[in-house]
C-alpha cells in the first residue's frame, strides 16, 4: 500500500486550516500523514497546531529553520523528513481533498492500474481552484488535456516549452524523484515550482505520468495572486536558464494560454 507525506507550510493560517484537517481525517484511507512546517506564527496559530498534533498522531509540527527562505524554503525542509517509500504532495493552508476516497482512489491507480507507475518521477493530476471571496469553485487546472498520459524527457520538455506547468498542489511527487537529491530553488520565492519542473526536464530516464484525475481543492489567496511583477520576472528567468536566448517562446506561450483560459471563463 502506498503512503502518502502532505508537506504544508503555514503561517498564521490556522483559520483556514479547518478544510483541509477534515478532509484528511475523513479519508477512508488511512496511509497518509501530515507535516506542517511552521514560520514565526501568533501563539492562537501554534496552539491550534499543537492541539491538532496531540489529537491525532497523522500530524506533525516542525519549526521553520531560519536557514529555509520562504515557502519553498518550508517544503524543501519538510522534504528531508520525507520517509524513502513516501509519495509527496504539498499543498497549502487553504487547500484541501474533493472526497474522502481521494487516497483510496490514488493508491489504485498507482498500485494496480498500469505497472509503469511505480517507476514514476511524478503522477501529475487536475485541481480546481476555490474562489473564497464568491465562496465558489471556479476554473479546473490540469496539465494537458490530451491523450497523452506518459511523458519522457523530450515530451515533457516540449510541454513546457510550449507553455505547459504541472500545478505543483495535484503533482505527487514520488520517492524516485526525491533520491535524485531535487529541492526547491530557494532563491526564487514565487516560481520554484516551475524551476524544479524545467530542472528534472534535462533527465534521460524521466517518466511523468498524466492524467485529469482531481485531486485537490486550493485556496485562490496565495502569494503569486499579489505579487505579479516579481512573478513575471522569475517565471523569465527561469526560461531563460533553460531555453536560452529563445525563452520568450515559453513565456508567450505561457500567458497566452492563461489568457485564453480566462476569455473561456468569462
Amino acid at each position: 500500500m502506498i503512503k502518502f507525506l502532505f508537506i504544508i507550510p503555514t503561517l498564521n493560517s490556522y483559520k483556514l486550516l479547518p478544510k483541509l484537517v477534515n478532509s484528511l481525517e475523513n479519508q477512508s484511507y488511512k496511509k497518509w500523514r501530515v507535516i506542517f512546517v511552521d514560520g514565526k506564527s501568533n501563539s492562537e496559530h501554534k496552539k491550534y497546531l499543537n492541539e491538532l498534533c496531540e489529537s491525532n498522531l497523522n500530524f506533525y509540527l516542525i519549526e521553520q529553520s531560519p536557514s529555509h527562505k520562504g515557502i519553498f524554503g518550508a517544503m524543501n525542509q519538510g522534504i528531508t523528513f520525507a520517509g524513502e517509500d513516501e509519495y509527496v504532495l504539498f499543498w497549502g493552508s487553504d487547500d484541501w481533498a474533493p472526497r474522502k476516497e481521494l487516497l483510496f482512489e490514488l493508491n489504485n491507480k498507482i498500485t494496480k492500474d498500469c505497472n509503469e507507475l511505480i517507476n514514476l518521477d511524478l503522477l501529475v493530476c487536475a485541481g480546481r481552484y476555490f474562489d473564497f471571496k464568491k465562496s465558489s469553485l471556479s476554473r479546473k487546472t490540469y496539465f494537458n488535456k490530451g491523450n497523452i498520459n506518459f511523458y519522457n524527457k523530450k515530451s515533457f520538455s516540449k510541454e513546457l516549452f510550449f507553455g505547459n506547468t504541472p500545478p505543483h498542489q495535484s503533482t505527487i511527487f514520488t520517492p524516485k524523484f526525491f533520491k535524485r537529491k531535487n529541492f526547491f530553488n530557494e532563491e526564487l520565492e514565487i516560481t520554484a515550482d516551475l524551476d524544479i519542473f524545467l530542472e528534472i526536464s534535462k533527465f534521460n530516464d524521466l517518466i511523468v505520468y498524466s492524467n485529469n484525475l482531481e485531486i485537490v481543492y486550493m485556496g485562490n489567496e496565495g502569494i503569486s495572486n499579489k505579487k505579479t511583477i516579481k512573478k513575471l520576472k522569475e517565471v523569465f528567468r527561469s526560461y531563460r536558464k533553460n531555453f536560452n536566448e529563445i525563452a520568450f517562446l515559453p513565456f508567450i506561450f505561457r500567458y497566452f494560454k492563461k489568457g485564453l483560459n480566462k476569455l473561456k471563463l468569462n
